[in-house]
């Protein structure tokens, strides 16, 4: 049996794909006794609920041995946090994914950079500002965490130095460095009738804007069949993690 914690936009999202895999699904949401079910046979639990509910369901999960849990990015949004669960859950053989989804797209399984990644740029232009939106790290959350990941997966470098952060609630413009390499992040949340995704370096532009294929489906398939580097991904979660927690602290 597999679990759907979340019943919001994306636990939404995730009921359509298991739905084309499996009969029947159970859904939850952050206020079920998940005890309770979490007490029953489950195989996989998919948490789609917000970030700082992450830790408590996660543990919870471990707790009651699931064998495959699928949390949605940035995990905990805490680099210490996210340790000690994957800790935990290596001391019991469960598996933990975090859904870093651009991996997927094959947008990004045809990039190659071949190592000359000098003065690369991510952009985001989109028209997603909502009214309850305040918080200065939900930009770097849902957006910025994408692009973190996906700059370690191209370079292999996770020892990159802040040169400039500005981050308001709706723009971001962010420098990153390594030695010579200088990295650019450009975002703005609040253009109308706009969606645009893209990577610049060189005269090269990677656009994923819209996905070419069906990325989460694909991940929740590989789970299923067991097809899964979850090792990769948690090493990989957690640098990430590191280099957004430097981030958000650098004003603290």
């Amino acid at each position: 049996m597999n679990v759907v914690i979340g019943n919001g936009y994306w636990g939404k999202i995730i009921q359509k794909k298991l739905k084309k895999i499996y009969k029947k699904i159970i859904v939850l949401d952050s206020k079920s006794n998940i005890d309770l079910f979490l007490k029953e046979y489950i195989k996989t639990v998919f948490i789609c609920t917000p970030t700082n509910t992450h830790y408590n369901l996660v543990k919870k999960c471990i707790k009651n041995n699931i064998k495959t849990i699928f949390c949605e990015k940035p995990f905990t949004g805490n680099y210490k946090k996210a340790c000690e669960l994957f800790e935990l859950a290596n001391n019991k053989n469960i598996n933990i994914f975090i859904d870093n989804v651009f991996l997927y797209r094959n947008e990004f399984l045809n990039f190659n950079i071949k190592n000359n990644y000098n003065n690369i740029k991510f952009i985001w232009e989109k028209n997603e500002l909502k009214k309850n939106d305040k918080y200065k790290d939900d930009i770097i959350n849902s957006l910025l965490y994408h692009d973190i990941y996906l700059l370690i997966k191209i370079t292999n470098i996770i020892d990159w130095e802040i040169i400039r952060k500005n981050i308001t609630n709706d723009e971001l413009f962010l420098e990153l460095s390594y030695k010579q390499i200088k990295i650019i992040f450009s975002y703005n949340r609040n253009i109308k009738n706009k969606k645009i995704k893209k990577i610049i370096f060189n005269n090269f532009l990677v656009d994923f804007s819209f996905p070419m294929n069906d990325p989460l489906f694909e991940i929740i398939n590989d789970i299923k069949n067991n097809k899964i580097n979850y090792n990769n991904n948690n090493i990989l979660s957690l640098q990430t993690l590191k280099i957004i927690q430097k981030i958000i602290d650098l004003d603290k």
